[in-house]
Parts: structure tokens; sequence; C-alpha cells
């Protein structure tokens, strides 16, 4: 029985690098994943003072010795990272900064968290990139922080909480979506020392706490990676065998939704296994797994009635508009696919696809997601696949790997 060890999850190492800045002592990172996403926050760290040394798959990081004054922050297209460093940077008492990045993100919302951080006395230039922070400290205070659009400023404004002056209190308004990911900033958060009251839609961090100095620190395995050969196992009479972990990552709780669709799901102490049973479509909500939306709503494609994905207005604010993406490149392909008032419905294909080639968005979700319905259907192949990079380098080894050891059954069309 062979068992697949997923590389650490990138939501998490970036958590903890943020973290690791304010720390004292080096810290050892294990099971790191050393994707683009996670270069580009180690590189900009580096030119805030911050050493690196990559050991085996383990990463020796260590805090700056002194306080940086200036330098200028490159995130390319990482959105985890730019939200993070315009707090972290912010944050500093002194200094002048500039942070850019590419293209792509300057589609994506970054307004209400500019605006956050003025609120909490930041001085902050941005008309368009780049941005241009005047470094002074924050002062913390209540925020009121709309919480529709993205989680990632919420977990910025959470990470960065201890250096500011007064107790943090976010009052998340409207509809929250990603609240898993804010939990889990919480936990890691709570692993460094940090005591976090998160209540309904009211966040509250005290003042004067400080980030425990750990030793070392385990990366869990990314289990949004697992979901694509968790879809993909779900289609075949032949299981894999995956880590299982006790975890608050969001997509950790992706098998329940193919349990749902009446896939086999079979958890064994800390191994996770799932086969083909029956595949019925479903009405589900993720808005807390905002990742696998892409996921569900292409394997909706091989079930055998309709499918209804509902609260993912946000995935609009993705690497790509991702509603988009998914209703042009589906019916591309002959299926059939509408969104409306905030839901994807999804009818299953009623005939084999005609050959196509995919377009990529520059989309790491969009290419793994028709990558594992292209081993399905050999004719269906993807314009560009490099920027899978971005979260998972060796993730088409591993399809093409895994892919050999299931047996999957092309399913029938009605």
């Amino acid at each position: 029985m062979k068992i697949f060890k997923f590389k650490g999850s990138k939501s998490i190492i970036n958590r903890v690098l943020t973290i690791s800045y304010f720390l004292k002592k080096p810290l050892i990172l294990h099971n790191i994943n050393m994707c683009e996403d996670v270069k580009t926050m180690i590189e900009n760290l580096k030119k805030l003072g911050m050493k690196f040394e990559l050991e085996d798959n383990s990463l020796h990081v260590s805090p700056p010795s002194e306080t940086p004054v200036s330098a200028d922050i490159f995130v390319q297209d990482a959105g985890t990272a730019l939200r993070f460093f315009i707090v972290l940077i912010a944050s500093l008492p002194y200094g002048n900064f500039s942070i850019d990045a590419s293209e792509q993100l300057l589609k994506r919302p970054l307004q209400i968290l500019i605006d956050a951080l003025e609120d909490m006395n930041a001085d902050i230039d941005f008309q368009s990139f780049p941005i241009n922070i005047k470094s002074k400290g924050l002062r913390g205070g209540k925020i009121v922080l709309p919480s529709s659009i993205s989680s990632q400023f919420v977990s910025a404004l959470m990470l960065c909480s201890p250096q500011y002056e007064e107790d943090l209190e976010i009052v998340l308004s409207g509809n929250i979506v990603s609240r898993k990911y804010i939990i889990l900033t919480q936990k890691i958060m709570n692993d460094f020392g940090i005591k976090i009251n998160f209540e309904n839609n009211i966040i509250h961090i005290a003042k004067g706490q400080k980030y425990k100095q750990l030793k070392e620190y385990f990366i869990e395995p990314d289990f949004s990676t697992a979901s694509y050969f968790w879809a993909l196992s779900a289609l075949s009479n032949k299981r894999i065998y995956t880590w299982n972990y006790i975890s608050n990552q969001p997509d950790k709780c992706f098998p329940e939704i193919l349990r749902k669709i009446g896939a086999e799901v079979k958890v064994d102490g800390n191994l996770i296994s799932i086969k083909r049973n029956k595949l019925n479509g479903i009405i589900a909500d993720m808005k807390d797994m905002p990742d696998q939306v892409p996921t569900l709503a292409v394997l909706a494609l091989l079930l055998k009635d309709e499918t209804i994905i509902k609260n993912i207005e946000h995935l609009k604010y993705k690497e790509s508009n991702r509603i988009d993406a998914l209703i042009n490149e589906i019916t591309k392909i002959g299926g059939r696919i509408k969104y409306d008032s905030g839901r994807l419905i999804i009818q299953p294909l009623s005939v084999e696809p005609s050959a196509c080639i995919i377009e990529s968005y520059d989309d790491h979700r969009i290419v793994m997601t028709f990558a594992f319905l292209s081993i399905i259907f050999p004719q269906i192949s993807i314009s560009s696949k490099t920027c899978v990079e971005k979260s998972y380098p060796e993730f088409f080894d591993d399809l093409s790997q895994i892919s050999l050891m299931l047996d999957i059954k092309i399913p029938h069309f009605n």
C-alpha cells in the first residue's frame, strides 16, 4: 500500500513566516513546501533582514537582527504575501517602504484593507502600484471590516496584532467568507502563545502579548493539494491512501463533500482513502472552501444529476474570476452550467467532450482542476501548466503517478 504524503500547506507556511519575523531566535520549519508563493514570501522577508537556510525538507528561519529602514518589496502575483506585507510593514516603528505587484494583482480588491489600516493610524499612499508606506507603528483599536470578499484581510491584521499599541477588536460585517481560514490563523497564533477571543462576528486580541519562542514547527500536509486526488479517486474502483491529520485547514473537509455525493470515504487512524460508489448530485455550501469550488464544479459533470454550489460570490476576487472561468471552460467542453444568485448550477455531461484546449487564466486552481478531468478525457488539454508552481510544483508528476494506480471508469452518459 502506497501512502501519499503531501508537502506542507502554503497557507500555514505564509502565516508562520509572518509570525517568525517577530521572534527573537531562529525557528526550524519542517515539511516545507518551496512553491513559488512561499519563495516570494521568503525573498521579500530577506529584504527586511531575515535569513533562511533550506536543509532537506526543513527551513531554518532567523528573524532580523535590526529593524529595517527601507525596502522595495515585489510580491509578483502572490495575493496572500501582498496583504500580509502591507500590514507587517505598516506595523514597523519607522522607515519608508514600497510594495509592488504583478498586473494580475491589480485586479484584486485591496482598498478595504488600506482603509482599515488608515483607521489604525497608518500612513499609506495607494493610488496605484507601487504602494508607498511610511511606517510608524499601528494603533490597533476597534475596526469594522467588511468580510464578504477576503478573509486574508482579517488574518493579516491578526498576525501583526502583538505589535499594536492598543487591543485589536475586529467587527466582521456582512456575510463572513472563509471563516475557517480565520480560525486557522487563530490556531497558529495560539500555537505561538497568543490568546484570541473569536465569538460570532467579533475578534478580540488583547494588547501586550508577545509571540512565544518555539524551536521548531511542523507544517501540516496541504489538504488543498490532496483534494484533487481525492476527487479523482472518487471516480475509481481502487483506493489511494493519503495522510489523515487533525487540522483546521478548510479543505480538510472536502472528503465530506465527496461522501455526500456517494463516494466511499474510509478513515483509518492517520490514513484516509476514497473510492467510487454512488455518484449523485448535491447541494453544497462552499463559503468556507472556496479553493475547491472548481474541483467540485468539474466533478459535478460526472455525477448522475444536477449539482448546486452556493455561497461563492467571493470567487470573483481570486487569482482569476473563477466563476467566469468555470462557466467559459465547462461550456467549452459541452457542459451545461449557469450562475444565478450566488450559485453555480451544473448538469452532468450528456456526451463525451470533443477535443479542446482549456484556458489556464494563469490560475493554478483552474489548471489543477481541469488537469484531473484530462486524465479521464485525454482529448482535453490545457493551454499552459506553469502556474501550478505557485502552490504545487510537483503536481503533474504526482498526478501521472497516482492516475496509474487508479481504476477510473468513464461515467455512463444519460
